[in-house]
């Protein structure tokens, strides 16, 4: 049997060349899948992971390749700007964790056309919004 834990981070980016993250449910990581993400946590973000873990807050993984391939970045909060987080109009798929879902929006500071995700989604080309994200609130 595969031991599982909920999966949380706190506001943080991971900048990864590939990560291939792949999850039971919308809210489980496997131990292996958070070893994976801590590996590549520089000291400050894997304290802030580990204890956004222990709290089990609300996340989302947004990736910058359909199908939750290549570069991603956790959040854990309302985005206001994705370029604070250098990812801005890069987002093409994203998992939600502890939370319904999201609105992105296609400008900074919640402007322009948005889309509603409800859990996860692995091509924002279904949407008509790959690469055009610039924030992100939860609901």
């Amino acid at each position: 049997m595969k031991n599982t834990l909920v999966a949380i981070a706190a506001l943080m980016s991971f900048n990864t060349l590939s990560a291939d993250l792949t999850f039971q449910n919308t809210n489980e990581m496997s131990y292996a899948e958070i070893n994976d993400v801590r590996n590549k946590l520089s000291d400050s973000e894997l304290l802030k992971f580990d204890n956004a873990v222990n709290m089990q807050m609300r996340m989302a993984v947004v990736y910058n390749d359909m199908n939750y391939r290549s570069q991603y970045r956790v959040i854990v909060e309302d985005t206001p700007d994705f370029r604070v987080i250098g990812f801005n109009d890069n987002t093409t798929a994203i998992k939600v964790y502890n939370a319904i879902g999201v609105t992105v929006y296609q400008k900074a500071n919640y402007g322009g056309q948005y889309r509603t995700i409800i859990g996860d989604l692995a091509d924002f080309r279904l949407i008509g919004f790959n690469d055009d994200t610039s924030s992100m609130k939860f609901f």
